[in-house]
């Protein structure tokens, strides 16, 4: 019997509902999981193929950005169009607002700036977390700038009154991590695609 790719759609769309609900809740190491989702939706290698692809909407489908790329200078140091901060620290900046995109261009549209030429793509966060930092793989080296998120680039100062904390930002891409999820489950294709 033929797999049902629109029934496995849903099952992946269902996991990223239930992970980003546990995530939610304070447990930010789900962010491994929801990546590993999320290449088995969209990400095609020569081993294997995506969800879209096995439905023929890889070309078709768009998706949610709600990021809004700078211009991409040699000189650009610091830049993240995923994540917002808050009194909390960072967070998801769960806006709605953006702009369709196709799947290609979403998976290779620069979100993170760390440091001059370091442009992190979603499609190099996912692949990060799912194939090296323990979602469907572990690596015993990590990327330079995937080990740069996880280690924490930025310090958050919170002051109240004369007393002043400073907590570093670490696993800052978990917090971007949830942000794709939140962009994929606000993509009408997406979500038509599984229940037609």
């Amino acid at each position: 019997m033929p797999t049902d790719f629109k029934i496995q759609l849903q099952r992946q769309l269902g996991f990223l509902r239930r992970s980003a609900e546990i995530y939610d809740r304070g447990y930010h190491e789900e962010a491994v999981r929801l990546a590993t989702t999320i290449r088995v939706m969209l990400h095609d290698t020569k081993a294997s193929t995506s969800l879209l692809s096995h439905l023929g909407a890889k070309s078709s489908c768009t998706l949610l950005t709600t990021v809004s790329t700078p211009p991409l200078k040699p000189g650009l140091c610091l830049f993240d169009g995923l994540t917002t901060m808050s009194l909390h620290g960072i967070e998801p900046n769960f806006g709605e607002r953006g702009q369709f995109v196709s799947v290609a261009d979403w998976w290779k549209q620069v979100v993170l700036v760390t440091r001059p030429r370091a442009w992190i793509t979603r499609g190099l966060l996912v692949l990060g977390a799912a194939n090296k930092d323990g979602g469907a793989h572990v690596d015993a080296c990590l990327d330079h700038e995937y080990q740069q998120l996880l280690d924490g680039m930025w310090t958050f100062v919170r002051r109240q009154g004369p007393f002043e904390t400073s907590i570093q930002l670490t696993n800052h891409h978990f917090i971007a991590i949830r942000q794709l999820v939140h962009e994929l489950l606000h993509s009408p294709d997406l979500i038509t695609l599984a229940v037609r």
